[in-house]
């Protein structure tokens, strides 16, 4: 699991287990791209959350959707 699902996971207040992308746009009734642009527009707003969000580098090895440019969770732009 990649830091910013990680990240979405506390800012959703789920710290004792910790969900997939999928598993939590599911529990929203999101799409997993609806899910991080939500995700990511509640994080920008609060430091806790924006430090880390913004510090995941984006050729991370955590996310195996980064090398197929599908990680709905990275701007397309940052993602090499």
């Amino acid at each position: 699991m990649c830091e910013r699902v990680q990240i979405m996971n506390l800012s959703l207040d789920y710290v004792e287990e910790l969900y997939c992308l999928s598993c939590l746009a599911q529990q929203q009734d999101l799409s997993e791209a609806e899910m991080a642009e939500t995700a990511k527009e509640y994080v920008q707003g609060r430091e806790c959350f924006k430090t880390p969000w913004d510090n995941f580098a984006p050729q991370a090895q955590t996310c195996p959707l980064l090398k197929y440019q599908l990680c709905p969770c990275q701007n397309q732009s940052s993602v090499a």
